[in-house]
C-alpha cells in the first residue's frame, strides 16, 4: 500500500490470502500467502511501482499482469502473485 503511496498511485484493490506453509510443514519456516491488488495512474509511475516491485527485498512470484486504460485516461494494472518470507 505505502509502494503505491509512494509511486502517485491509486490503489483500488489489496487482499491477501491465507497463509501456507512450504513445503506444507508446520515445522518448516517458508511461508508464503497469495495477494491481489489494482492501482491506477500514470504510465511512468505504473512502471517505477513495476520495477519496485520485482526488485522488492522479500521473494515474490507474479502470477498474472494485465493493464488497461480508465475512463479518465489513466493506465490501470491488476496484479497478482505470492509473497514468501522466512520466520527465525
Amino acid at each position: 500500500q505505502s509502494l503505491a503511496r509512494e509511486n502517485k498511485l491509486s490503489l483500488s484493490q489489496f487482499s491477501t490470502y491465507q497463509i501456507e506453509y512450504y513445503p506444507l510443514s508446520t515445522q518448516d519456516k517458508l511461508y508464503g500467502y497469495s495477494f491481489s491488488l489494482e492501482v491506477q495512474g500514470q504510465q511512468q509511475d505504473i512502471n517505477d511501482f513495476l520495477n519496485k516491485v520485482t526488485n522488492f527485498n522479500r521473494i515474490i512470484s507474479i502470477d498474472r499482469v494485465t493493464t488497461g486504460k480508465t475512463e479518465t485516461g489513466q493506465l490501470n494494472l491488476s496484479l497478482s502473485g505470492k509473497a514468501y518470507f522466512e520466520t527465525k
